[in-house]
């Protein structure tokens, strides 16, 4: 059967409408989906002692540096990030007396250490789904006590929650025939079901009207 120029038409418009649409759903799967963050380990550093006796700890990168903490312990959902550990000499409880003409108050420099043997600190940086991190804190050399804390000095940003769409409502119609119909699909979880009503327009040879077929939708996505 041959097709009327108005027909042609209308084929080539559908043809560039359907062409369109995939081609900007292509373009927006491989915008959201396709284009991965490049990522890049951090560089092995040297500690560096600063004059008031803090130190930037020495980086050792190690992709594949566990915790001390069981798995167990780490937070639900959390992400280690970072994993280290401090070794502190404590200083004597008993200060020394102040030499004449020098400050009463002793530095760190004329502190003597004490007789006590080093403490070890286990610190592990744990990143949470909401972006938000915690720090967990185990010692080997003695108990943590109540008054550590960790203090966020800088906001993060939190994802947005993504509202769940379960109900899909999809229009379609035939320009050349000229008829349309109705599908409504359910998402649950992976699997898809739903229902399509649509319009069928007979033949010149059947001699029967335009009728409604009736049609179970089930799929799985992936």
């Amino acid at each position: 059967m041959s097709l009327t120029l108005k027909e042609k038409i209308y084929t080539g418009l559908a043809c560039g409408l359907v062409a369109l649409v995939f081609g900007l759903g292509v373009g927006l799967g491989w915008k959201i989906w396709g284009q991965k963050p490049k990522q890049k380990m951090e560089q092995a550093q040297a500690a560096i002692i600063h004059p008031d006796g803090s130190v930037t700890l020495a980086e050792k990168p190690n992709p594949n540096a566990t915790p001390s903490q069981p798995q167990s312990d780490l937070p639900k959902g959390g992400v280690v990030q970072r994993v280290s550990k401090v070794v502190v000499q404590p200083y004597a409880t008993t200060q020394p007396q102040p030499l004449p003409g020098l400050p009463s108050t002793p530095t760190q420099e004329n502190l003597p250490d004490s007789p006590c043997p080093p403490v070890e600190i286990d610190m592990t940086t744990v990143k949470l789904p909401d972006n938000s991190h915690r720090v967990i804190v185990s010692s080997p050399s003695g108990r943590i006590l109540d008054s550590s804390v960790d203090v966020p000095v800088e906001p993060v940003d939190v994802p947005d929650q993504p509202v769940p769409h379960n109900n899909n409502v999809l229009l379609h119609y035939d320009l050349i025939n000229k008829v349309g119909g109705l599908e409504y699909l359910y998402h649950w979880h992976r699997v898809i079901i739903g229902a399509d009503v649509s319009m069928v327009k007979q033949t010149m040879a059947t001699g029967m009207p335009t009728t409604v077929s009736t049609s179970v939708v089930a799929g799985f996505s992936f």
